[in-house]
């Protein structure tokens, strides 16, 4: 009992610790083993109690007959009724001790369960630490992805305003040049 009770709180603790999806899904599941548990816990309890009961009385039983105690034949119906209960009382100590067992034995299949619910929430857990420094590497290249981003917008911005820059100078040289181009027909033809 004791050591189910202490994988019923190692489970508890590691249930506390998953994210909340896990957690919910497996706090159902540990919230009716946990009540198995306790209803077994119980039983053993009582059985365990039946058979120091039984154990007193048996005890008992015994010391009256190492003592000195003298039976007269007017009591031979009261021993009768005396095996009678005795022999009830073994019968029921022997069905107490086989429900001892089987609680003992379903105890075990809990305990089992317990045990694998907890191995398999701890490899869940592996296995969210592992998607998560997964996802935080995926982010540090989306961050490192967003900054060259933002590098190629920032010299693509320049080039374009170098281009405009360079197509305002030529529009300005072409007029500059036409300009001069009519200058030099007006003064050699028309003056």
């Amino acid at each position: 009992i004791y050591e189910g009770r202490q994988i019923v709180s190692k489970i508890e603790a590691e249930i506390r610790h998953q994210p909340y999806e896990i957690r919910s899904k497996l706090t159902e599941s540990f919230v009716k083993l946990r009540n198995k548990f306790n209803n077994q816990q119980t039983q053993v309890r009582y059985y365990r109690d039946c058979l120091n009961q039984n154990r007193w009385w048996n005890q008992g039983s015994r010391n009256m007959n190492n003592s000195d105690v003298k039976i007269t034949i007017n009591d031979s119906n009261n021993s009768n009724s005396d095996d009678f209960d005795h022999r009830d009382q073994r019968q029921k100590l022997l069905g107490t001790k086989q429900i001892i067992s089987e609680t003992d034995q379903s105890l075990d299949r809990t305990a089992r369960v317990l045990s694998e619910t907890t191995e398999i929430g701890i490899a869940t857990s592996a296995q969210l630490v592992q998607q998560r420094e997964s996802l935080l590497r995926s982010r540090d290249r989306l961050k490192d992805t967003d900054s060259l981003l933002d590098r190629s917008k920032f010299i693509l911005n320049r080039m374009r305003r170098r281009l405009m820059t360079n197509k305002l100078l030529q529009g300005v040289i072409i007029l500059l040049e036409l300009f001069i181009f009519g200058l030099i027909i007006y003064l050699k033809y028309y003056r």
